[in-house]
């Protein structure tokens, strides 16, 4: 199982890379993770996004479950989020979007 993330903006400093590899080394042996940064777009807001979702959105693999983390979604727990992507055996996408959210294109490719 492949677990990707995409993400807008500035790699983590150093210290909240040391938690997040700490709790990537929890996971099982078979599961692979990568991060990708991507910069985050110019102009407007609107313009900003755009660029942003075309990075995101010609990243992402052919068949994969694609998880939006955005503060518009739908809260789940730990338990709920679990069953709900790791059950069907997939690869896996996450993408946290820019300081202005994300495009409208990457809210309809997303799915969750």
């Amino acid at each position: 199982m492949q677990i990707t993330i995409l993400s807008i903006g500035a790699r983590p400093k150093t210290e909240t890379s040391s938690m997040a590899n700490d709790f990537l080394k929890r996971l099982p042996a078979h599961v692979k993770v990568s991060w990708k940064y991507f910069a985050h777009g110019v102009g407007s807001p609107v313009t900003s996004k755009k660029h942003e979702a075309e990075k995101l959105l010609s990243s992402l693999p052919a068949k994969a479950i694609v998880v939006l983390l955005d503060e518009r979604g739908k809260q789940l727990s730990s338990p709920e989020l679990a069953k709900k992507i790791f059950t069907r055996g997939d690869d896996i996408v996450f993408i946290i979007g820019g300081a202005y959210g994300v495009d409208d294109s990457v809210v309809k490719r997303a799915d969750l």
